[in-house]
């Protein structure tokens, strides 16, 4: 399989682009000459993207997000969303 085909490819499941084209009397020939060259500049930005930055960053912005999880025991859980979730509200809000 070509490398640059490979990206077509996830877990072993196809991924097809959606093509919507409603143009009455466009030639399919122009259409697929369209896809070709948007695959092609795809791929073209992809390797530009990869040479740039091969890895994660070691270390994070100050002003990057912030994800902290919790474990919570069931029996508890309900007090957290609250009734309505409006505890769970609230926190979305306040936290955003």
């Amino acid at each position: 399989m070509n490398p640059k085909n490979k990206r077509l490819f996830c877990s072993s499941v196809f991924i097809f682009p959606q093509a919507d084209i409603k143009l009455q009397g466009l030639p399919l020939s122009i259409a697929m000459e369209a896809v070709d060259r948007a695959y092609s500049a795809k791929v073209k930005i992809l390797d530009i993207m990869d040479a740039t930055q091969d890895k994660p960053r070691s270390t994070r912005k100050e002003s990057g997000p912030v994800l902290e999880s919790m474990e919570i025991p069931p029996e508890k859980r309900s007090r957290l969303v609250g009734v309505g979730g409006f505890n769970l509200k609230r926190l979305t809000a306040d936290t955003g």
